[in-house]
C-alpha cells in the first residue's frame, strides 16, 4: 500500500524558520550581508537620503541579495555533501554559477540603491 505523507502547514513552516535560523547563526556569508542590507537603509532612512516610497521599492531589491545567497548556500551544501573533498569541474561550475547569481543581484540593489539617493 502506497502512503502518501500528509501535508502539514505548520510543520513546513518550522522547516523554513529552521533554513532561516541556519542562515542568520551559521552563514557567515548571509550575516554580513543581512547586517550591510539592515544598516543602509536604517541610515538612509534616518539621514534623509531615502524616502520611505522609496525604501518600500528598494525592499524587494534586498530581499533578493538574501534569497540568492539563501539559494547558493544550498547549492553548496549539496554540491559539497555529493562531492566531498574531490573536485568536480561540474561542482565548481555549480557553486560558481550560484556565487554569478548573488553578484548580480548585489549589483541590481546597489544600481537602484545609487539611482534614488542620486534622484
Amino acid at each position: 500500500m502506497n502512503k502518501e505523507k500528509k501535508y502539514n502547514f505548520f510543520k513546513n513552516i518550522g522547516y523554513a524558520l529552521d533554513g532561516l535560523k541556519y542562515l542568520v547563526t551559521k552563514e557567515r556569508t548571509f550575516q554580513i550581508e543581512l547586517m550591510t542590507i539592515l544598516a543602509v537603509s536604517l541610515l538612509s532612512f534616518l539621514t534623509g537620503l531615502i524616502e520611505l516610497i522609496e525604501f518600500l521599492f528598494l525592499m524587494p531589491c534586498f530581499l533578493l541579495v538574501l534569497i540568492c545567497e539563501a539559494i547558493n548556500t544550498a547549492i553548496e551544501s549539496v554540491v559539497d555533501l555529493c562531492v566531498g573533498d574531490k573536485f568536480h569541474l561540474l561542482a565548481k561550475y555549480s557553486k560558481d554559477t550560484a556565487s554569478g547569481a548573488v553578484f548580480l543581484s548585489i549589483l541590481n540593489a546597489c544600481f537602484f540603491y545609487f539611482y534614488f539617493v542620486f534622484n
